[in-house]
């Protein structure tokens, strides 16, 4: 993190993309990159380019890190055009 720390001033979101072949079989390594990266103060946001990713458990882990799930147009990722938000 420190590597970009000069970009604090533009900082945005910092975006977790996984390779197009990662499905939700690497959920483990995300949770453990979230639990990493909830020390520093970037909002954190998951691109997600396989249907496998887009279930309840993955919104739950993003939840419970704050991080968000970006959002993409390309077809093949399938993201689903309805979802259940508790309040």
């Amino acid at each position: 993190m420190n590597a970009i720390s000069p970009a604090k001033k533009r900082q945005g979101t910092l975006l977790i993309k996984f390779p197009p072949g990662v499905n939700y079989q690497a959920s483990a390594q995300l949770d453990e990159l979230l639990g990493m990266l909830t020390s520093t103060d970037w909002p954190l946001g998951g691109e997600f380019r396989l249907p496998s990713w887009h279930n309840g458990h993955t919104y739950e882990l993003l939840n419970r890190y704050q991080a968000c799930s970006v959002l993409q147009d390309v077809p093949a990722s399938a993201f689903p055009t309805e979802l259940k938000v508790d309040n």
